[in-house]
């Protein structure tokens, strides 16, 4: 799937607290009823930070200590 392509609605979709949890998914907070807004506004501003470094021919270097 194209990072770009999918719509808040499709990810709200498939949300799912209770497996972010038991999965450890960082940060804590997927317990919490706002958990889900915080989750869709940062994932669209990770789509806008790499559909900037596409249109510019850029690349995007990630590490997850």
């Amino acid at each position: 799937m194209v990072l770009s392509k999918i719509t808040n609605e499709e990810l709200a979709e498939k949300y799912d607290a209770a497996r972010m949890i038991k999965l450890g998914i960082y940060p804590d907070i997927w317990q919490d009823q706002e958990a889900l807004y915080y989750f869709l506004a940062y994932f669209m501003e990770i789509q806008t930070f790499y559909s900037t470094a596409a249109e510019n021919n850029e690349a995007i270097i990630t590490g997850i200590i």
